[in-house]
């Protein structure tokens, strides 16, 4: 009878061992893997991860190199999250994991993660052959390199010291995605599509400065692949819209105006500095800029803008009205 008594609490003990051993030997779910996207604009940033069989949710949490928490989820039903207005430059940290559901058989997942710097928000005119870049001035000198966004580890171009806020890239592949690091903060960006025939444009961007202590604008131009040439000019009124011209009579204007050597025309510029005749601006001030690309078969395009100048210098320039269709 004793015997029996023991072998029977034996067996118990046995078979509470083996179901405590059972209740704490759970299978995780396989781990997610994460990656991310940047919009074209580089304002946000869009987070996925491989869906995982059995998961109930997904935790997952966004955090800065500083500590600071910029997203987090512990029970996000889908398997994407999006967030804007990171700070540039600065290295995040994204990590997800795959939760399993309470009561069953599965454990949570190991957590996946992956790090990535911010990208910067620049000024840029971009077209399917180059790109200028601009950005609010920060340093004293730069160092930049560009490289391929399929190919990270091979540098395309590269440059120390550096003085000016800004980038200008010619020669570069249609359609193609490509980072520019300048003291090491890196700016995405992607050219426009191969270009049409009779299709010649200029991009523009517009930076605010100061340059031998004058408040300047500086007007700069990228061409696309079919411009074989190009040209620009200014006026204190915008043409446009007060009816003076349509857009291909200005562009007409203009070209003839630089065949017939008349000042205030420039031919295949690539950047203009412009201080009001030497009095500077200042907050309010308005100019129009317009700037003509030209095919190899005489055809012209016009891209134009109307803008006013801000308070300070490294402010934004505003653009009150543009050409309607930029390409």
């Amino acid at each position: 009878m004793r015997a029996n008594l023991i072998a029977t609490a034996a067996t118990a003990a046995v078979v509470l061992f083996v179901a405590g051993c059972g209740k704490e030997v759970k299978t995780p779910l396989v781990t997610p893997e994460p990656s991310y996207v940047v919009s074209i604009d580089s304002k946000s940033y869009e987070f996925s991860w491989s869906a995982v069989e059995n998961a109930s949710a997904y935790s997952y949490k966004l955090v800065a190199e500083d500590g600071t928490v910029a997203k987090e989820d512990a029970a996000c039903s889908g398997t994407q999250t999006s967030v804007s207005g990171l700070a540039a430059g600065v290295e995040y940290t994204f990590s997800v994991t795959a939760v399993a559901a309470e009561g069953g058989s599965d454990a949570d997942s190991e957590e996946a993660s992956l790090k990535f710097k911010a990208v910067g928000i620049p000024g840029s005119a971009i077209t399917d052959a180059g790109a200028c870049l601009t950005w609010k001035a920060d340093a004293e000198s730069y160092s930049y390199r560009l490289v391929a966004k399929d190919a990270p580890q091979t540098d395309l171009l590269k440059e120390d010291g550096l003085t000016e806020t800004s980038l200008t890239f010619k020669g570069l592949s249609a359609a193609t995605s490509y980072i520019a690091y300048v003291n090491d903060v890196p700016y995405l960006f992607t050219t426009a599509e191969a270009s049409p025939a009779g299709k010649p444009w200029v991009a523009v961007v517009f930076e605010y400065k100061e340059f031998a202590g004058k408040n300047t604008i500086y007007c700069h131009n990228v061409p696309n692949s079919i411009a074989k040439d190009y040209f620009t000019t200014t006026e204190n009124v915008n043409v446009i819209s007060e009816g003076w011209a349509t857009e291909s009579q200005l562009a007409y204007y203009i070209v003839s105006d630089y065949e017939e050597h008349r000042p205030g025309v420039y031919a295949n510029t690539a950047v203009h500095k412009f201080n009001n005749n030497g009095a500077g601006w200042k907050a309010g001030d308005k100019l129009f800029y317009a700037a003509v690309g030209e095919d190899k078969n005489g055809n012209d395009v016009l891209n134009w803008f109307w803008v006013e100048m801000p308070a300070n210098p490294g402010d934004d320039i505003k653009i009150l009205d543009t050409k309607a269709s930029n390409r």
